[in-house]
């Protein structure tokens, strides 16, 4: 086209159909555009282009016309633009080369295998079609001595109907990899209110963009309730629902709307149910533990196919929540009562076993420990004195003073809680091993069984010590009275740095509000 005798400039064509549409004509203007760049440095290559294609439509899409005059202007729009269908280049633009190299970065640097290119020249001797076919990454080759309506029409289709076909298998490799990662995600959700976190998250994220095709990451609005449909609380939400997570539905503005929806959607036992402004979507577990989501927009905005499968992962993933919460509650009664039965045996203060866990995992949570192990904590220092099964009663509920001899076969409760222990695969049991024998160790390694010192000491056994040691003082037992909670904190104070890790002891009293709201709570009227 370069070496033609025609000129063309922007004021010999009618750009009329480039200026909106007014009345009846705009009805039918396309809503949804496919993206096409034109690279060229000729300006009527892109007025002719355009004029040619001005009634172009492809499946009920028109055309949105991107311009640029060199190969460096090409990539500036293509950085700002990851959603272009199809390229027409031109090859000879600012280097003889410059649209082959442009090929090279779209597919090689960017990355960006769908976008279709046509490319399109005028001096063939610098790019031979059967060289380039062969070479470069392209999809269309034409000479612009053939730029006619038909044969443009013809390259558009084709390419087109191949970026369409090629978009769509992206879409489901990116759906199916959405789906393995949030079935993944469910099932390490450890606390209920994380799990619908999660579930919210994932379902108001499967919105389709109509322009690209490619799931939004936008967050959506939606909410999870529980109990009673007429009386149930929001228990996890997102967007504008956030606000009123802990409320009853009744409470959400436009509530009898909402309230009429979900009833009757609820009553058709359905599991996904449509209505004009959302979704419902209803589960039960095998232990019939049932719970309600609403998803807020039309039903055309999401994916509804990709959710059905999601929910299918969902349902399972909720089974084993629930299976494996009720598990893991047994675990823990278990736990709890073991501690309660040595603590009884051995005559201690009421809930000293639970107020020791609740304190320490308090304490934890101050040294800034993941919830996890905070949990870890909570349970494994329940059992602290488990060793105490294996001393006889005459000397465990002795009230007098202890013998030498009688006060080295108490120190034996630390070996014996560790053998307990020590033996099992489970995370608790093994921490709970490492409180046993050693929360009796000394931070000036005068301590027992092994007379360690300083940070040698584990650390859960540092912090059980502290907590234990305050607990019994400030409680009555068979040896002794209760000391009052003043004596109790100085006496922690006096021992930071001998009996106590100096810096637990300051977490302790850094935090003395939430151990005092802990014993107040477990105290049964002893000591305080």
């Amino acid at each position: 086209m370069a070496d033609s005798e025609v000129t063309l400039n922007e004021s010999d064509f009618d750009l009329d159909f480039l200026r909106e549409e007014d009345g009846e004509n705009k009805k039918n203007l396309p809503t949804k555009f496919y993206k096409v760049l034109i690279v060229d440095d000729e300006v009527e290559m892109h007025l002719a282009t355009k004029l040619m294609l001005r009634d172009f439509l492809f499946e009920d899409r028109g055309l949105e016309f991107l311009d640029a005059y060199t190969a460096r202007e090409a990539k500036e729009i293509l950085y700002e633009h990851d959603d272009i269908a199809l390229i027409m280049l031109d090859v000879v633009m600012e280097e003889p080369d410059a649209g082959l190299k442009l090929v090279g970065y779209i597919r090689s640097v960017l990355g960006n295998k769908l976008v279709r290119i046509i490319l399109r020249t005028g001096q063939p001797g610098e790019a031979p079609e059967g060289k380039v076919i062969i070479n470069y990454d392209i999809n269309d080759y034409r000479l612009k001595t053939e730029l006619t309506v038909q044969r443009l029409y013809t390259s558009m289709y084709q390419a087109l109907r191949s970026y369409r076909d090629l978009k769509q298998i992206e879409k489901n490799r990116q759906n199916l990899e959405k789906i393995v990662k949030s079935s993944s995600e469910l099932f390490t959700q450890g606390t209920i209110q994380e799990f619908y976190d999660c579930i919210l998250d994932e379902l108001t994220s499967f919105r389709e963009d109509g322009s690209s095709l490619y799931l939004r990451e936008k967050e959506g609005d939606g909410f999870v309730c529980s109990g009673a449909v007429t009386g149930g609380h929001i228990i996890a939400a997102t967007g504008r629902f956030k606000d009123y997570i802990g409320t009853d539905l009744a409470e959400i503005p436009g509530a009898e709307d909402l309230l009429d929806f979900i009833c009757q959607a609820h009553k058709t036992g359905e599991e996904i149910v449509y209505g004009e402004k959302g979704f419902y979507i209803c589960n039960k577990t095998l232990n019939n533990m049932r719970n309600m989501i609403y998803i807020e927009g039309k039903s055309s905005d999401y994916d509804m196919e990709l959710i059905k499968v999601f929910l299918v992962n969902y349902s399972l993933a909720l089974d084993n929540y629930s299976v494996s919460h009720q598990i893991a509650s047994t675990q823990k009664e278990m736990i709890f009562t073991l501690g309660e039965i040595i603590e009884k045996r051995s005559d201690e203060a009421v809930y000293h076993v639970r107020r020791v866990a609740e304190i320490a995992h308090a304490l934890a949570q101050a040294l800034g420990m993941p919830p996890e192990e905070c949990e870890v904590v909570r349970l494994a220092s329940t059992m602290h004195d488990v060793g105490k099964i294996g001393i006889s009663d005459s000397i465990l509920k002795k009230p007098g003073k202890l013998t030498e001899a009688e006060f080295e076969v108490i120190k034996t409760h630390a070996e014996i809680g560790y053998e307990i222990f020590r033996g099992s695969d489970m995370t608790v049991m093994g921490k709970a091993a490492v409180i046993c024998r050693y929360h009796h160790e000394r931070f000036d390694g005068k301590g027992y069984p092994e007379g360690l010192k300083g940070e040698e000491i584990p650390l859960l056994a540092r912090l059980v010590a502290v907590v234990d040691v305050f607990d019994a003082l400030t409680h009555k037992r068979c040896y002794k009275e209760h000391w009052s909670v003043e004596a109790a904190k100085q006496y922690l104070i006096d021992e930071s740095g001998g009996q106590f890790d100096p810096g637990i002891v300051k977490v302790f009293m850094d935090n003395f509000a939430l151990v005092t709201s802990v014993m107040e709570s477990l105290s049964e009227g002893q000591g305080i």
